[in-house]
Formats: structure tokens, sequence, C-alpha cells
């Protein structure tokens, strides 16, 4: 709940695939909360727990911007013409990697401890219709994988 300043943030387990807990996730600004004026889009932090992988995911509306303030991932980014993009972020030097529409991304941790990641997303997340497909990383190169991405696009953009 929102008052005039100060507001409750929501924080949400997160998981992979395959429904194993990879972290968790709290909203900290929204076009939606009824409190933060002006912000067109979202900002979250995401903790993305040891050894463990955010994504694949793909969103057919939203663009992304991640930026890892504590830890060290590896961000890949596979466009919709099948180029793969890889970037190490850390917080010893700091980098945002932007995601488009369409693009199916994931986050690996490949370190010993939990990193941080701010994303700031355009539009906010909502609860109305499809907002995201998910893929394991196991199967994101398999052609059924790149048929399930083409038909959720076709189907939601």
């Amino acid at each position: 709940m929102a008052s005039d300043f100060s507001k409750t943030c929501r924080k949400v387990a997160t998981t992979d695939a395959a429904g194993k807990p990879n972290g968790w996730l709290v909203e900290l600004y929204s076009e939606r909360d009824g409190f933060t004026e002006g912000l067109r889009g979202q900002v979250y932090a995401t903790i993305i727990a040891p050894h463990t992988a955010k994504g694949y995911h793909v969103h057919a509306k939203a663009f992304g911007h991640f930026t890892c303030i504590v830890g060290r991932v590896r961000s890949v980014v596979i466009g919709r013409d099948g180029d793969r993009r890889q970037t190490l972020l850390d917080d010893e030097n700091l980098r945002t990697v932007k995601v488009w529409p369409g693009e199916a991304h994931c986050l690996f941790n490949e370190s010993d401890a939990p990193a941080t990641i701010i994303n700031f997303r355009t539009p906010a997340w909502s609860p109305d219709g499809p907002e995201q497909l998910t893929i394991a990383p196991s199967v994101i190169d398999d052609p059924a994988s790149r048929a399930s991405i083409k038909q959720f696009l076709a189907t939601n953009t």
C-alpha cells in the first residue's frame, strides 16, 4: 500500500523453467504502482542464486535494460534472426544490456554468491494477457523451441 511518502515493495520468489527456485525479485518503481510519478515502465531488482539462471524468456512487447550491480553474470541474448550476443556483466565493469521485444534472453550466475541485477523494462508488467514465454536453457537451440518463439510472437505482437 502506498502513502504519500512510502510504499511497500512486493517481493516475488522466482523459479526456472523446471520450477526450481533460482532467486527472487522486488519491484522498486512502476507506472502502475500509484506512487511513482512520471515513470513510463518499471524498475525492479532481481537476485540470481549462485550457479543458476534467469531465463530464457521472450517478451512480445517489452524492452529490458539489465545492469549487474552486485556479483558477476553472463548475459546471453538471442535475436529474432538467431544471432547470439554474450556480455559479461559485473560490479567491476558496470554495463547495461538492452533486450528488444521478441529476443530470447538469459542471465547466468556462474559464481558462488548471489548476483543482483537492476532491470528497467517498458512497458511495465501487466497481468493482462500472455506476458512472456519461458524456455529452458537446455532446449533453447532446439527447432521446437524456435518454432514456439515464432508462434508466441505471431500471436502476441
